[in-house]
């Protein structure tokens, strides 16, 4: 079977090459965001109105690391948070650049070296990821533990840890976009709900 796509719709843009890696569209139910790095922010446009000719982002938040660029980062459905992942850690932020929190795990850089300098962008290439539940009481992160990669699941609002497991092989920019997302926060709770009876 033959596919033909054909554009339906195009929109100069001057940031259009900034978009972040690994999953710079989001889509929530109707809301389909456009995820673009621009001068030490993350910016949110809504994708209808960028093609409506709004170039102006609907929020931008922080970036705590503006020299990292090799990331996967995330925004809550209401937008009242973004999560970034970091080589050292995964941070949520709030639209005024409050802290809501963070969770340290093991450096991405590819050789031992200090980190006496908290926004030191370490050697390596390799890049963690973070995905917001669609119900945005969750935040999935690929991170590298001690021995293993690995997924946590934090809770969104404290970053307390609900389920974490080990990884058998690295995965740039693993967590998935809808409808997998879906799954995965349907796996979550039946796996917490083994974890709280087991």
């Amino acid at each position: 079977m033959r596919v033909f796509a054909q554009p339906v719709a195009s929109v100069d843009f001057r940031h259009g090459g900034l978009l972040i890696t690994g999953h710079p569209l989001e889509e929530r139910g109707v809301h389909r965001r456009a995820l673009i790095r621009d001068e030490g922010m993350l910016a949110v446009h809504d994708l209808e109105s960028l093609f409506n000719g709004v170039t102006a982002p609907q929020i931008s938040f922080h970036s705590p690391w503006p020299g990292w660029r090799r990331r996967v980062h995330s925004v809550s459905p209401d937008l009242s948070f973004a999560v970034f992942s970091g080589q050292r850690a995964i941070y949520a932020a709030e639209p005024d650049g409050g802290v809501r929190w963070e969770y340290g795990h093991q450096c991405r850089g590819c050789r031992e070296h200090d980190h006496t300098v908290a926004d030191h962008v370490c050697d390596g290439l390799e890049s963690g990821s973070v995905r917001v539940s669609d119900d945005g009481t969750l935040v999935w992160g690929h991170i590298r533990g001690f021995e293993y990669e690995e997924w946590v699941v934090l809770d969104a609002i404290t970053g307390r840890v609900v389920a974490k497991t080990p990884l058998d092989r690295a995965a740039v920019g693993s967590l998935m976009q809808h409808p997998l997302s879906a799954a995965l926060d349907d796996w979550q709770r039946a796996w917490s709900a083994q974890l709280d009876t087991g």
